[in-house]
Parts: C-alpha cells; structure tokens; sequence
C-alpha cells in the first residue's frame, strides 16, 4: 500500500483551519483520484467532515444540524466545542 501523502488529522487541520470551502474540499479530493491521498484517509476525511461550515454568527464551525462542533478560544486558536 502506497504512503499517503497527508494523514486524516492533517486533512482535517487544513480543511478546519484553513479555508473550509468547496476549494479545499475538492483539491483534497483530486489528491486522493491522483493517489497522494490514500482511499482510507479520504473515506475517513468525508465522514468527519462532510458538511461542516463556518458560522459568521458564532464565529465557529457547524455541522449540518447547526450544532457548534468548533470554536474560536481567546488566542484564536480552533477548539472542539
């Protein structure tokens, strides 16, 4: 089995940190159609991510119900909620 390129946690630090947008989400998933992301890393990626967006509201990061699943602390540093 080939190397993966990036680890899930590290897709995922990117995706979060980041810019959680449409770009970011399809350059990962190009990664993974060209190899340098495993198949498993990019299933693992999907299913913790998939629909998760920024709230300009809550200045935080929400899932598809709307629940804060992330948030901005005092130094500005992303934290699970």
């Amino acid at each position: 089995m080939k190397k993966s390129l990036m680890s899930v946690k590290e897709m995922k630090a990117l995706y979060l940190r980041y810019d959680i947008s449409s770009e970011t989400w399809d350059m990962m998933y190009e990664m993974a159609c060209h190899g340098l992301i495993s198949s498993e890393n990019w299933g693992k990626f999907f299913s913790q991510c998939k629909g998760l967006e920024f709230s300009e509201k809550d200045n935080s990061i929400v899932d598809e119900a709307g629940k804060v699943v992330y948030v901005y602390d005092e130094k500005g540093y992303l934290v699970g909620a």
